[in-house]
């Protein structure tokens, strides 16, 4: 199933998308919400059963671009971490829903990581 290795292969087409989808959607914001959403992303590709290169693409950083560039600095800065993240517990605890959290509600069942709330459900 799509996701399962717990490395990625830096040349493949799955890291380098979620590499720029992370850097697209999260660029200035905590390394912490930043794993956060590497793990989302793959689970909802193991969910699906489709590739994370798949997943990466339905993000609105890439929404009327096919290329999300990156300064060497912050591609060096996502790198650093983003080979070995799955070798790491999933702090999202399988969400596959993310929702901004600017009013600070955490009532529903959801983890909060950088602002934000990860959920399992809808």
């Amino acid at each position: 199933m799509p996701g399962d290795n717990l490395h990625l292969d830096p040349t493949s087409d799955d890291y380098q998308v979620l590499l720029r989808t992370i850097y697209g959607q999260c660029d200035g914001k905590t390394q912490a919400l930043q794993m956060a959403l590497a793990w989302l992303i793959k689970n909802r590709a193991d969910r699906r059963g489709t590739s994370v290169f798949e997943v990466c693409r339905e993000f609105p950083c890439w929404t009327g671009t096919d290329d999300n560039q990156i300064d060497e600095s912050r591609r060096r800065s996502i790198e650093n971490w983003l080979y070995w993240v799955y070798e790491n517990p999933d702090p999202t605890e399988g969400a596959l829903y993310l929702y901004d959290n600017t009013e600070n509600r955490c009532s529903w069942p959801a983890v909060c990581i950088g602002g934000q709330l990860f959920r399992k459900e809808p």
